[in-house]
């Protein structure tokens, strides 16, 4: 999975490990970079644009995130609350 919205802290919560991101992964990045700065504008209230130093990429077992559900679930939870 790379990210622009999960940070590296709540990914190890979840059991996810970082990796390197590669070039298709931050191609498809550039090439959405529009899209990023009009969903972060719209986010924000002001125009942002998106850092893509900032990219990580993570991989995990499934077995780890079933592990997680209940994390997962409260943060799903805090996250509706703010929408």
């Amino acid at each position: 999975m790379t990210s622009y919205i999960i940070n590296p802290r709540t990914a190890n919560k979840l059991g996810l490990q970082r990796q390197k991101t590669d070039f298709i992964q931050l191609f498809i990045l550039y090439f959405n970079f529009v899209n990023l700065t009009c969903a972060m504008s719209l986010l924000k209230g002001k125009f942002t644009l998106p850092n893509l130093k900032q990219v990580y990429t993570f991989e995990g077992e499934l077995d780890a995130l079933i592990a997680n559900k209940a994390y997962l679930q409260g943060l799903q939870k805090r996250l509706l609350k703010i929408a």
